[in-house]
């Protein structure tokens, strides 16, 4: 099992400071409470972009495209060896295979050695519960907060179809 000392040593960009870092992130919810996380445990970064419909990056004009690419992208797994980038898609077809492109960026799947050859299922949660353990936040007391958390990459959805099955009586927890 992965630590959260190990996570950080390797991806010391994750590790909570005050290294200015510029931040870009994907266009939904997870990304968004993702950055919110990352920015409070990284208060001088700053959020300067957004990755739209897995087609566009819009930035801002300060920003140039060498400083876009350095940037931390969250809730994003980015093909390029400049960017750091935290994301939870399977990235490789085995565990052999070299993607040099993928070296300074930390993914929930690949630190649980899961690839497309070897996985019964992918990482269920998203960028958010992750960022939640890797720095010990617990959900806030609150109702609508916690509800946004469980939305996020349809966890909450994820959770049901894993750890409980419909019946006619409503949900039930399953055995194993």
């Amino acid at each position: 099992m992965i630590s959260r000392a190990d996570i950080f040593a390797r991806y010391s960009w994750l590790a909570p400071g005050d290294e200015p870092e510029t931040v870009i992130i994907g266009d939904d919810l997870d990304s968004a409470l993702s950055a919110v996380l990352f920015l409070h445990f990284h208060p001088n970064a700053r959020l300067v972009g957004l990755y739209h419909g897995y087609e566009k990056v819009v930035f801002s004009p300060s920003q140039s495209w060498t400083q876009v690419c350095n940037s931390v992208w969250l809730d994003l797994d980015i093909y390029h060896p400049d960017c750091r980038s935290l994301g939870h898609h399977i990235l490789r077809l085995s565990a052999r295979d070299h993607l040099p492109g993928f070296a300074t960026s930390c993914n929930v799947n690949d630190l649980a050695g899961k690839s497309f050859a070897n996985f019964a299922e992918k990482y269920p949660l998203g960028t958010i519960h992750f960022l939640m353990w890797l720095y010990g936040v617990e959900t806030p007391e609150s109702d609508d907060v916690e509800c946004l958390i469980w939305l996020a990459d349809s966890s909450y959805i994820n959770g049901q179809s894993k750890y409980w099955r419909r019946t006619a009586g409503g949900l039930q927890q399953r055995n194993g």
